[in-house]
């Protein structure tokens, strides 16, 4: 999805029902049907400011060190 955003691309997601997967992990309403912008801020960090803000599921979320994601490097380069 990040090299579809980077390209200006729009696009369309979606989800299966059930308690796996993307929905699962996001608030979403409680009808069958909508529409709905979400604008996810990843990080790697653990810090408490980033864990204070992780607890919004729909703005933010943890990427961990094992997941590959080109897009955040796994260390910050100034440290």
């Amino acid at each position: 999805m990040a090299h579809i955003q980077k390209k200006g691309w729009f696009f369309l997601i979606r989800v299966k029902d059930g308690i796996n997967g993307i929905k699962n992990g996001l608030d979403l309403p409680a009808t069958d049907c909508f529409d709905t912008d979400i604008c996810l801020k990843l990080t790697r960090k653990q810090t408490n400011e980033a864990k204070e803000l992780l607890k919004d599921k729909n703005h933010y979320r943890f990427i961990s060190a094992t997941q590959p994601f080109d897009y955040l490097p796994l260390k910050n380069k100034n440290k």
